[in-house]
């Protein structure tokens, strides 16, 4: 029993750190990677979005591939921009696109990189979302866990409050 708490405080403990390390970069690094069809992607994939959304996750994390049905409804939502997601499991670029497969999510998908990779060891567990502005600026809150299209949608207009401020 008490191991159980124990491990309920760290877990978090850690999201409250990985939250702190994102807030204090406020700037998504730079970088240039590949998408899941081999296109060459950079940070001004953010100039095309007043707000981005990145969904962070793994294939082998069953609450991220749980939440793939509701990331494609909420792409649609946002009629099919503003969504990004970075696979971070990197050799397993087949299984993650069986997953977006069944669950019908063609947002785009990124492989991670090094020069992404500050941002995975500030978040600490996934699947985690940010949001980043036209500019490339961290903004609004950081989610961890999955969420319903309408938190996500609460979340995106939080962030564009705090763009604006």
């Amino acid at each position: 029993m008490k191991t159980g708490k124990i491990f309920v405080v760290l877990t978090a403990l850690l999201v409250i750190l990985g939250t702190a390390v994102i807030a204090e970069a406020r700037k998504f690094p730079e970088f240039s990677t590949t998408d899941f069809n081999g296109e060459t992607v950079t940070n001004a994939i953010f100039a095309e979005n007043d707000i981005t959304m990145i969904y962070f996750w793994a294939t082998w994390c069953p609450p991220c591939v749980a939440g793939k049905p509701t990331l494609a409804e909420l792409y649609e939502t946002l009629e099919r921009r503003g969504l990004i997601g970075i696979l971070i499991d990197v050799d397993n670029q087949e299984r993650a696109q069986q997953i977006l497969y069944r669950a019908e999510a063609d947002f785009p998908q990124l492989h991670l990189n090094q020069e992404i990779e500050p941002i995975i060891r500030a978040i600490g567990s996934i699947p985690t979302s940010i949001f980043v502005d036209s500019e490339g600026n961290i903004v609004g809150p950081t989610i961890v866990g999955p969420r319903s299209s309408q938190d996500y949608l609460r979340a995106i207009q939080a962030a564009r409050e705090d763009a604006h401020e």
